[in-house]
């Protein structure tokens, strides 16, 4: 598919200051930052300002990783003014197997894995960007605590198949599950540390220091935060959570 060059370092600016318009922001969205593969990825532009705003074509899908363009959508030309507090949402259903919203204005993109994309909006205010990333969730499971399960979210094809593959292993054959400890509970409710997606790794062996159940780091949260975490009894127990 076509490349689009586009400068990602112009665009890293998701709404337009609300001192530039009366009455609020022109935002770009998506209505969640964190999405399994194949679900529908949902952009959103809302004009919260006292004055209209013209969207320009094409709304495009890149990875970040090499600015490859995905998807392409080419908006009708009545749909193009954006009044105040109207909104135009694009339903990227990037499983390939159905129509992105106005199905005669679109150029299809190829069904995209794990990764880390950007949708861009273009308009009379500016090129808008909304980053996103595709994974997969993983249940993390303890030998030593079967109550406990600690949820991970991966956003890599190798990690994402690394993971699957433990997943669907013998037990015997299970490996440690390391990572950085962030902030966040988002998709870990039970706990208010997480894992960082780009910073698992799965092994046999590991260094004690960086043992703990998830109770203890839980307790010395301020402590783990930024450190990496090896549970020695962790494995992962499935695929989702």
């Amino acid at each position: 598919m076509k490349k689009i060059g586009l400068c990602l370092a112009a665009i890293v600016l998701l709404a337009v200051p609300a001192a530039a318009f009366p009455g609020g922001e022109v935002t770009f969205d998506t209505d969640f930052t964190r999405y399994r593969e194949r679900k529908i990825v949902t952009l959103t532009l809302r004009n919260g300002t006292g004055e209209a705003i013209t969207m320009e074509n094409p709304w495009v899908m890149e990875d970040r990783r090499d600015g490859q363009t995905e998807s392409v959508y080419m908006w009708p030309d009545d749909q193009l003014v954006v009044a105040p507090g109207e909104e135009r949402v694009w339903r990227w259903e990037q499983n390939g197997g159905g129509c992105y919203g106005q199905c005669d204005n679109v150029q299809y993109g190829d069904p995209v894995g794990p990764g880390r994309y950007l949708g861009i909006a273009r308009t009379s205010t500016g090129d808008l960007a909304a980053p996103f990333e595709i994974g997969e969730f993983f249940t993390i499971g303890f030998t030593s605590r079967p109550q406990a399960k600690f949820i991970v979210y991966v956003n890599t094809p190798a990690e994402v198949a690394q993971m699957r593959a433990q997943a669907a292993a013998s037990q015997d054959d299970k490996q440690i599950v390391s990572g950085i400890v962030r902030r966040g509970k988002s998709y870990n409710p039970d706990w208010n540390f997480t894992m960082g997606p780009g910073s698992i790794v799965l092994g046999d062996v590991f260094i004690e220091v960086c043992d703990g159940s998830p109770y203890y780091v839980q307790r010395h949260r301020s402590e783990w935060l930024g450190e990496r975490w090896c549970p020695w009894s962790s494995y992962v127990e499935k695929v989702g959570r």
